[in-house]
């Protein structure tokens, strides 16, 4: 079983909470610290940070499994709440779950046109609207880590 993690961002602001927390789950992967981490790092799990969505189109059909993750601006959810979702439920130019606007799910529905989505595919985001340009908390992040690692607990169970 294969797993991606595709984390989507820059080195700018609240754009950088992906790959932090993607950071993050490497080094605990790599120290497997406890049981959770000792049970994933024995899965064929990848961590990839992007930049933009559509870089990690042509790796998607070597995985089983795909989670997106990313910072969402959206005024219909409130700061730091976090969204989980099946990746084939985002509607194509709609840029509501990436700071990346269209680009997450443009970049989802191509992948299902090219028939490279993995059958396991979900989007884990957290709402960083009204404050894009402030970098997220540690706090926040290790609540976004924690998703991750549940949304990819289930992956493993299904795949």
């Amino acid at each position: 079983m294969t797993i991606l993690v595709a984390a989507f961002g820059s080195a700018h602001g609240a754009d950088n909470l992906a790959w932090l927390v993607a950071d993050s789950l490497q080094r605990g992967l790599s120290a497997a610290s406890d049981e959770r981490m000792r049970s994933l790092a024995s899965r064929s799990i990848t961590v990839k940070k992007y930049l933009h969505p559509s870089a990690s189109l042509a790796e998607l059909s070597l995985y089983q499994g795909v989670v997106f993750l990313d910072a969402m601006l959206s005024d219909k959810h409130d700061y730091g709440e976090i969204i989980s979702i099946d990746a084939q439920q985002l509607e194509a130019g709609c840029g509501e779950l990436s700071t990346h606007q269209k680009g997450l799910n443009d970049a989802i529905h191509l992948s299902v046109v090219l028939g490279t989505l993995p059958d396991k595919a979900t989007v884990v985001a957290m709402n960083v609207h009204p404050h894009p340009e402030r970098e997220v908390t540690a706090l926040l992040q290790n609540a976004l880590l924690e998703c991750l690692l549940t949304e990819i607990g289930n992956i493993t169970k299904i795949i």
